[in-house]
Formats: structure tokens, sequence, C-alpha cells
């Protein structure tokens, strides 16, 4: 279901937090907010890119974060767990920083619960509240397990702010070892090979090739850098805009990118967060093809969202789980062994969670390896790129100074 960021206003005209809704319309992401006691003053549709990824990367909630939502999630399962009711549970957490998000959403869900609405109904009355969770709140309601399904929940949201993290953490060196090349080579280029010009003039046609390249880099970059800016960006931005708008070269760029391992590594750990989520769903008892469809709405990548998609509409029709996963591409055999065996077993739940750390597993594996060799060569190319330019330099030096004896 499409997503909607909603900027609201109270009746007074002062501005109140954003709301991130799943609505078939803009229209009803309006009535949503209406319903809350809000008033739209601005709706955008979420296209899932990057940056809307890294404002709410699972859809948790527009009022509380991932992480503070995991911590929400897991005292409540304890509280449950000791013995307290829904209702007790709640009213402690609503005590506890009464200022704070936490303690709102507890106090929200709480009267609400108190009018006789299940914990599911409440969270869904939450703006931005993803339906993974009420999905697994609902089924865990059904099965009379709320505090394991909670803590499932919990679990769920630490794992996938792990990933967040490590990804970060894993990029982090090439991105600082690219903007190092970038600063030198523009260095190199407007500050130093300026000081070396004038030796060089008049004898550009006797000097070595790579002296040569470098001048002219030179020249292009103390010339004509603020130009050169304008058009790459004006490239990239039209390049985008026709790739978001055309569907069939999209589809073909996206297929093109899976042959570089960064991309698959990316689809494949958003594979597993959606097998995941379809794991914790068919453990708290939901049905399969919703829990499919479900796993799908999680998915940021287009393709993995279609495939599971198509999933789901086949386990409508009657197809087995195990048989409708196995033919993911990204799913290694052995973890579709895992799901087939635990059909087979009945404990279909587990063994999709196990499938899904499984995947998480290999691919962390691989981007490992990938890291291990992509540092160094960053470190390498950084290197040789200054090397080289040094090395023109050099050279055209040697050159002149070679005619002069001459």
């Amino acid at each position: 279901m499409p997503r909607f960021r909603v900027e609201v206003a109270n009746a007074l005209g002062h501005a109140l937090e954003p709301m991130i809704v799943d609505a078939g319309s803009e229209l009803e992401a309006a009535r949503y907010a209406y319903s809350q006691g809000g008033v739209p003053v601005s709706i955008r549709p979420m296209d899932d890119g990057v940056l809307d990824r890294l404002r709410n990367p699972i859809g948790a909630s527009s009022v509380l974060g991932t992480e503070a939502l995991a911590i929400f999630f897991e005292q409540l399962a304890e509280m449950l767990r000791s013995g307290l009711t829904l209702e007790q549970g709640l009213q402690v957490l609503s005590i506890q920083d009464a200022n704070g998000k936490p303690a709102k959403l507890a106090d929200r869900l709480l009267r609400r619960i108190r009018e006789g609405a299940p914990l599911s109904v409440a969270l869904s009355q939450e703006p931005g509240v993803s339906t993974v969770f009420m999905g697994v709140v609902k089924g865990a309601e059904q099965g009379g397990a709320l505090a394991e399904g909670l803590e499932a929940l919990s679990s769920y949201l630490e794992r996938q702010l792990e990933i967040n993290r490590r990804i970060s953490s894993a990029l982090a060196y090439p991105a600082v070892v690219l903007v190092i090349a970038l600063f030198a080579v523009y260095f190199i280029l407007a500050v130093v090979m300026p000081e070396f010009a004038p030796m060089f003039l008049g004898e550009e046609k006797r000097l070595p090739a790579i002296t040569r390249g470098i001048l002219w880099l030179s020249a292009l970059v103390d010339d004509g850098v603020g130009p050169i800016l304008l058009v790459l960006v004006g490239v990239l931005g039209g390049g985008y805009m026709v790739v978001r708008h055309v569907a069939s070269l999209r589809a073909r760029l996206i297929r093109a990118s899976t042959l570089l391992p960064p991309v698959r590594y990316a689809f494949r750990l958003d594979l597993a967060r959606s097998i995941q989520v379809l794991g914790l769903l068919l453990s708290n008892g939901v049905e399969a093809s919703e829990a499919m469809s479900a796993a799908a709405d999680v998915a940021s990548r287009e393709v993995n969202r279609t495939e599971l998609r198509r999933a789901a509409a086949r386990i409508r029709e009657g197809a087995s789980i195990s048989s409708t996963l196995s033919t993911l591409g990204e799913l290694p055999k052995s973890a579709a062994s895992l799901i087939s065996v635990g059909e087979h077993a009945g404990e279909i739940g587990r063994m999709v969670l196990r499938a899904a750390q499984f995947l998480e597993s290999d691919t962390n594996r691989r981007i490992d390896k990938f890291l291990a060799v992509l540092n160094p060569a960053a470190v390498i190319s950084l290197g040789v790129l200054i090397a080289g330019l040094i090395a023109g330099v050099m050279v055209g030096i040697l050159s002149i100074s070679q005619l002069a004896l001459r």
C-alpha cells in the first residue's frame, strides 16, 4: 500500500508531529489525519527512496523512533510475563518520563484499551504504525501469547537496527577514502599544477602524454569547475527523473545493477527482513497469504516486493509456502529446505525465521569478504591515483630538463 507523509496542524494552526500514513490515496491519508484530530497542511508520497528509508526504515512510527519502539515493546512484554495485565503494564509505562514520547504512546494506547479496543486495534490508530506490527500483535492475541509476540517484535526491531548500523559503519571507511581522494585530486589539479604550468609553456607538444593530460585536466578544473558541476548535476538529475518515470528502463537498470555485489547484498538483506516478518506473522497465527502480503509490504526493493506479492497470490490459489519461497532467486537452497521441513513438521513459522537468519548470516559473511577486499583496494587506488598525478608532473619536469640540456 502506498505510504504518505502528512504535515498536520491543530485547530489553532500550530504544527504537530508529521504523520506517516499507509493509505490508498492522498484523500484517504487526509481523511485519516482528520480522524486523528489534525488538519493536513501538505501530503506527499514516500517513494521508498534512500532518504525515506533512513527516516523511517521499517515503517515503525512517525512519533516514536525505532530504537525507542523496540525498548517499549520489550518493557511491555516483560511486564506481561511478570503477571501484570496489559492495562497495568501500559499504566506503568505511561508514568515513566511522563513528558517523553514512549509515555505518551502508552497513555494513548491505555485510553483506547480502556474503551474496549484490543492492543492490535489500539496500535492501528497510531499514525504510521506498520501493518507488520498490527499483524503480529493480532496473531499473538488470538493465540493467547501476547508477551511472546511483543518480545518477537522487539527482537525484530533490534535486529533491523543492528543491520542498519552495520551497513553504515561498513560504508564509512570507503566513503572517507573517496572524499580524501577527491580532495587530493582537486588540490593537485587546482593548486599544484598551476604553479608548474609556466615551466611547460611552449613545450606542450614535446611533453609526455601523461603530463599533457594532467595539464589539460588542471586547466579544465581551473577554468570551468563551476560549469562542469552544473552540467554534471543537470545530467544526473535528468537521468534520475527519466529512470523514475520510465518503468521499463528502471526495470532494466535494476536487473543490471544486481550484477554489482553491493546492490545484490542489499537485495538479499531486504529479502531476509521480509522473510523474517513472514516468520513472525506465521508464528503468531496469521493466515499464510495475509502474512506473505504483509512481508511484501515491508520489502523496500521493488523486485522483492513484486516477487513476494506473486507468492501471496500463488498461496491463495492453493500453493504451499515452501514451494512459493523456493522460487525466489536469492534464497539459498539450504534455506528453502529448512522451510520445507518446517512445513511438513508443523513448525513453519519457526523454520521460516531460521531461514531468514540463515540468509542474513550468509549475506553478512559475503559482505565481510567483499569489504576485506574493498578497503585495501580503496587505499591502493588512492595511492596509485595520487602517485600517477605526481609522476606526470615529475616526468614533465625531467623532459623539460633534458630538452634544455640539448
